[in-house]
């Protein structure tokens, strides 16, 4: 996959998301990211995106009152 602003070549890592919700901060480890080789650019996929916006909603409503859970895994 090349770059669509330096049409370098780009890898998949894995990074953390961070975030924060009625004052607590949300860790979404390991998270796949596409990140460019020569410029550092970097985008999430689409689908990931989806899955991150979904564990969020479901978190929302229930912090504050709970502890947040340890982990969170991301199919």
């Amino acid at each position: 996959m090349k770059c669509s602003v330096c049409k370098g070549n780009m890898v998949q890592e894995a990074t953390t998301y961070k975030t924060e919700i009625n004052g607590e901060e949300i860790l979404i480890e390991d998270v796949p990211i596409w990140v460019c080789e020569q410029c550092d650019s970097s985008f999430l996929d689409d689908d990931v995106i989806e899955a991150i916006e979904d564990m969020l909603a479901s978190l929302q409503g229930g912090l504050g009152n709970e502890e947040p859970p340890e982990e969170i895994e991301l199919d």
